[in-house]
């Protein structure tokens, strides 16, 4: 089910040197030592009210771009003419998603000085001169996002230190099933959404041969990185890419798949980048490319990452118009910051896959992030006497130890790729419902006991932070091969608008009745759940991480929407208010009416500020709702498969 919706950052705790040695017919790696894994800086494109604190100070709050679009029935002509009318922007380029069209204006410096206070946005003369034309339909500010970064062939994976693919540690991803059907990734083009790609390496080069690639930090054709430091996208794409049988390094999930280096974060591991900039690295050859994966995000545990109208509009062209009509994929790794996902509005998309991480010891990975919109986990993180992941390294050498989100991302991006070689029809939609479908429960636990596996409404096993549990390769692909074809997607919307107020401490609930039939039917279609997107207008007296939200569907199904965010109190002490989308995934496969198949029980959405301290605005209530929208996306298919 889809709604209309209003790095992140892989840990890397890799062990190498600057001389690594890999012993070709040992396949040794020799001389470890431990490196700082990369990270992701602030990101705070949000609708809040909140004053700035002084340390949200610190961070860029000006811009010398913003984005324009204009009424129907007016070009680029018309541009031109408006832009001899304010000599203080110039046009640097067009953005088109499908019909929607955005002109992104840079201020000319040789006719101002200063670049725009993003949070002064409105009282700006030059602004508000432009916003006055006739033409112009509205005027958005760009903000800068600040980013960082979040085997050996089958005969020889027997090897210890290939644990997370050769089935020594239980729970297995299975791909040696995948690999018996003789699928391997070939024909399938994957997107490394990252840092410079080593298009030279020896685990990987044939895999490589492409002309697609690009860097956009640099603004040429060659990805390749300047030192062995920047080693971030070459690990993650030998996840996927590896070859088999050269006793290089290790074995990509999708050996024979096609790889393109996007690269987007620079040498010291930092991406900084406008919402426009982000549209364009995602929307990358998206007639060529079916995959794209990115191991990157928010690198830290505070802040919201508001996905804009030109970044929603490139993702809704990827889905709608990539891979020839069947959509392009999109894969985020869900962070490693103990954060919720729902803040990341990346992952918030109906249109993305968040994929968070667990370790060896059958634990969700320490790091691991919480959230409603994760989808799946594989394996990222070594416990104990064992290292980590086996990831090739700048230039043609190999390490172990790699963790984080950053690996697990690419072993489901890996995984799609085999199913999309086995069946080229399936669309964007039809991977989410393998994923959903195929991904287990087995023994897997939370350190924190508060966080369980339930049964949602459409016996789906379900975990805040492990999705729909552990990523089967084998039985993704196997499925895949006679996926049913699904129905068009349909899309319902709920409005209420009714203010709760919730006491310093406490928590308050408002229901939601969905009718599917008889009279007030409103929802009358919609039967089986894919993405739910549930939209909050609050204001809050202080303290914006202490808040909570929690949904339950009609069936019981809880869905950790947004929990406790200590950074966030942190970062924003005052009071303020926000307009977010999360999205829940918990209730997929649910039936979203309230009638006789759950007890005719309503939606129910809870809210909760867990902080005694917060100061309010009036003596009794502390968080007042406003409003509340429910999206609900829905498919009918005639059977599970």
């Amino acid at each position: 089910m889809l709604v209309v919706i209003n790095s992140i950052n892989a840990k890397v705790n890799l062990k190498h040197s600057a001389n690594s040695v890999i012993n070709k017919d040992s396949t040794n790696i020799q001389d470890r030592k431990k490196i700082d894994g990369l990270g992701i800086n602030g990101v705070f494109k949000n609708f809040d009210s909140i004053a700035k604190s002084s340390k949200r100070s610190d961070h860029d709050q000006t811009t010398n771009e913003i984005v324009m679009k204009l009424k129907t029935g007016y070009d680029i002509s018309d541009v031109k003419e408006i832009l001899n009318r304010h000599k203080s922007f110039y046009f640097l380029r067009q953005m088109k998603f499908g019909k929607k069209v955005f002109y992104v204006l840079k201020i000319n410096k040789d006719e101002r000085d200063t670049d725009i206070d993003v949070d002064s946005l409105n009282d700006d003369a030059d602004v508000t001169a432009l916003k006055k034309e006739k033409k112009v339909k509205n005027i958005k500010v760009q903000r800068k996002f600040h980013f960082v970064t979040s085997s050996v062939n089958p005969s020889e994976i027997s090897d210890p230190k290939f644990w997370n693919i050769n089935g020594d540690v239980l729970p297995s991803i299975n791909v040696q099933a995948a690999w018996d059907l003789g699928i391997t990734g070939a024909g399938v083009k994957v997107a490394i959404v990252d840092q410079y790609l080593d298009l030279d390496h020896e685990d990987m080069k044939d895999n490589l041969i492409t002309d697609l690639h690009y860097d956009y930090v640099d603004n040429d054709n060659n990805p390749r990185p300047e030192s062995q430091s920047a080693a971030h996208g070459t690990a993650v794409a030998g996840i996927i890419l590896s070859k088999p049988g050269n006793n290089v390094c290790t074995v990509g999930i999708a050996y024979n798949a096609t790889g393109v280096g996007v690269a987007v974060i620079d040498s010291t591991g930092s991406l900084s980048a406008t919402d426009v900039e982000l549209a364009r690295y995602l929307s990358h050859e998206m007639k060529e490319i079916d995959i794209y994966s990115n191991s990157w995000g928010p690198g830290q545990a505070y802040g919201y990452l508001q996905v804009s109208e030109v970044l929603e509009e490139a993702f809704i062209n990827g889905v709608t118009n990539g891979r020839n009509g069947k959509g392009n994929i999109y894969v985020f790794a869900a962070g490693n910051y103990r954060d919720n996902t729902n803040s990341n509005g990346l992952l918030t998309s109906p249109y993305t896959i968040a994929v968070s991480a667990v370790s060896n010891g059958g634990m969700s990975a320490s790091f691991r992030s919480v959230g409603s919109s994760i989808m799946t986990v594989a394996y990222g993180e070594g416990q104990g006497s064992t290292n980590g992941i086996v990831v090739p390294i700048p230039y043609s050498n190999c390490i172990d130890g790699a963790e984080g989100t950053s690996f697990s991302c690419p072993t489901v991006s890996g995984a799609i790729a085999l199913c999309l070689e086995i069946n080229p029809n399936l669309t964007w939609r039809s991977i989410q419902h393998l994923l959903v479908q195929t991904s287990k429960k087995h023994n897997l636990a939370d350190s924190d006991s508060n966080y369980q596996w339930q049964e949602n409404g459409a016996k789906f096993q379900t975990h805040p932070t492990m999705g729909f549990g552990f990523l089967d390769v084998g039985d993704m692909v196997q499925k895949a091969g006679n996926f049913p074809v699904l129905q068009a997607l349909e899309t319902c919307t709920i409005n209420r608008q009714k203010r709760i107020r919730t006491k310093r401490g406490g928590s308050k609930s408002d229901n939601l009745n969905v009718l599917c039939s008889g009279q007030g039917t409103n929802c009358g279609t919609i039967r089986y759940l894919e993405s739910v997107l549930v939209t909050i207008s609050f204001r809050f007296t202080a303290n914006r991480g202490s808040v909570e939200f929690y949904l339950y569907s009609p069936f019981g199904t809880k869905s950790y929407l947004m929990t406790h965010r200590p950074e966030d109190s942190s970062y924003h002490p005052m009071g303020g208010s926000l307009v977010w989308t999360y999205k829940t995934l918990q209730t997929w496969g649910e039936n979203p009416c309230s009638d006789a198949s759950n007890g005719d029980r309503p939606w129910r959405l809870e809210f909760r500020t867990i902080d005694k301290a917060v100061r309010g605005i009036d003596d009794e209530k502390r968080l007042k709702h406003k409003t509340t929208s429910l999206s609900f996306m829905n498919v009918v298919i005639n059977k599970r498969t």
